[in-house]
């Protein structure tokens, strides 16, 4: 890998962005028993997000709130495999508790 993924403005400030975006009730997450989670997207060869994955554990309405803070943020750098921008897989801790 040439370059890996990443977020225009860095990584913290989309860590914060995201948490700002999010808005849920402590009834979506009282029953997760872990203190945070892994969401994993695609970054695609474009910078868009797509291809989400969340525990399934994690109720629906949550993880819906994720996967639209997370593209309310916008575009990504893409990764470089050999000059070419190339999709990739990237994985974010999500602190619930």
């Amino acid at each position: 890998m040439e370059s890996i993924a990443t977020y225009p403005k860095g990584l913290q400030v989309f860590m914060r962005g995201l948490y700002e975006n999010l808005n849920i009730s402590y009834d979506l997450i009282k029953g997760i028993s872990s203190e945070s989670i892994s969401v994993t997207f695609m970054v695609d060869r474009d910078g868009r997000t797509r291809n989400f994955r969340i525990a399934e554990q994690v109720p629906l309405k949550f993880r819906e709130q994720l996967v639209s803070a997370i593209q309310k943020m916008g575009n990504w750098i893409p990764a470089k495999l050999q000059g070419m921008e190339v999709n990739v897989n990237y994985t974010i801790p999500i602190r619930i508790k």
